[in-house]
């Protein structure tokens, strides 16, 4: 597959775990495509940057930031 790199900066409560996923845009098929990435709030701010390579091709692809915690507040850059 093609390769990318993604980067971004988040800051989350500490303990809070935030995954970034490339995947299919759905509506049928939300699979990941070559990147699930998993990062642990430390309160601060993190800088991520992410090496991958797609496992397929979609026309109609998204990056979702997946938030673990009820009414938890996470910002990015």
């Amino acid at each position: 597959g093609k390769r990318y790199v993604l980067s971004y900066s988040l800051r989350a409560p500490s303990g809070v775990r935030v995954d970034a996923i490339v995947r299919r845009a759905g509506p049928s098929d939300y699979s990941d495509l070559g990147l699930v990435n998993s990062t642990t709030g430390t309160g601060a701010w993190q800088t991520q940057t992410i090496e991958f390579n797609g496992t397929n091709s979609s026309a109609a692809a998204r990056l979702d930031f997946d938030v673990y915690g009820a009414g938890v507040k996470v910002y990015l850059r």
